[in-house]
C-alpha cells in the first residue's frame, strides 16, 4: 500500500494485519516488528530506525504506530510489519512539501510567500474571496493583467481617480519622476491651467507655479511680446 503524506510532519499511521492462516481475518493481539527504509531523491535505500512501537487498537486487528518528524523528513519510506501469526504489511509512503493549508493565512509584514513557475497537480486551489492581511508584490509581469480581465467598471473607477485626484496630492507623493523646475511632464502641463501662472518681465519667462502659487516655478517658458498685436480678453472653449 502506498500513502502521501505531508514531509518533515508527525504522524500516526493505522495499518491491518492479516491472519496468515485466515488471509479473511484480521489477526489481533499481535506485536507487529517493524522494519523500516527511506529514500531519498536517487540516493540509495537506507535502513530506518523507527522509535515507536505499533500497537493495537482495542482488539480490532487494526494497529497504529507514530512517525516523528524527523523519520518522516525522507521523499520515499517504507516500513514491513512482521508478526508471529499475521501476513506480512508493507506500507510505502511518499511525502511532498508545502500544503495549500500553508499557505491560507498571511500575516502582515512577517510572512513571505513565494509562488514558483511551476506546475502544480494532486491538489485544488480553493477560490480566493476575499483577502485581508497585507501582501507585498514584488514585479507585475508585462501583460499579467489582460485587456479583457479588466472590466468596464473598474477601467472607469481608474480614470475617474486619475481625473480627480488633487494636484496637492500627486505633488507629494514619491511615484515618478521629481517635480523639479524645467520639468516636462503631464503635471507641469496640468499645472499651467490651473496654477498661478506670471509673466516676468525681467527674465523674460512665463512662470508656472506648483499648488503653493509660491517659491520657485515647476516650468519657465520664454515669451515673446508685441506691442502690435491684438490684446486678449477671452478665452472659451467651442
Amino acid at each position: 500500500m502506498q500513502i502521501h503524506l505531508k514531509k518533515n510532519e508527525a504522524i500516526e499511521i493505522v495499518f491491518a494485519m492479516v491472519d496468515s492462516t485466515t488471509p479473511a481475518n484480521f489477526k489481533t493481539g499481535e506485536s507487529p516488528a517493524d522494519d523500516g527504509y527511506y529514500k531519498d531523491g536517487a540516493g540509495a535505500w537506507t535502513a530506518l530506525a523507527i522509535a515507536d512501537t505499533a500497537a493495537e487498537i482495542a482488539s480490532t486487528g487494526y494497529y497504529e504506530i507514530s512517525l516523528t518528524a524527523a523519520e518522516m523528513n525522507h521523499d520515499y519510506i517504507a516500513i514491513k510489519f512482521t508478526a508471529a501469526s499475521s501476513q506480512d504489511t508493507l506500507i510505502v509512503i511518499r511525502t511532498y512539501g508545502v500544503d495549500i493549508d500553508d499557505v491560507s493565512t498571511f500575516t502582515a509584514g512577517s510572512d513571505t510567500v513565494t509562488l514558483a513557475s511551476a506546475t502544480h497537480t494532486g491538489a485544488v486551489i480553493p477560490t480566493v474571496t476575499a483577502v485581508t492581511d497585507a501582501v507585498t508584490v514584488g514585479t507585475i509581469n508585462t501583460d499579467v493583467i489582460a485587456a479583457a480581465s479588466l472590466s468596464a467598471a473598474a477601467a472607469e473607477k481608474l480614470t475617474d481617480i486619475l481625473l480627480r485626484r488633487n494636484i496637492t496630492t500627486v505633488r507629494a507623493s514619491s511615484f515618478g519622476d521629481s517635480v523639479a523646475a524645467g520639468s516636462r511632464n503631464l503635471l507641469a502641463g496640468i499645472s499651467k491651467l490651473v496654477n498661478r501662472v506670471k509673466l516676468n518681465s525681467v527674465t523674460g519667462n512665463l512662470e508656472v507655479y506648483d499648488d503653493t502659487d509660491a517659491g520657485t516655478p515647476i516650468l519657465t517658458q520664454t515669451y515673446t511680446a508685441s506691442t502690435t498685436a491684438s490684446p486678449i480678453t477671452e478665452v472659451d472653449t467651442d
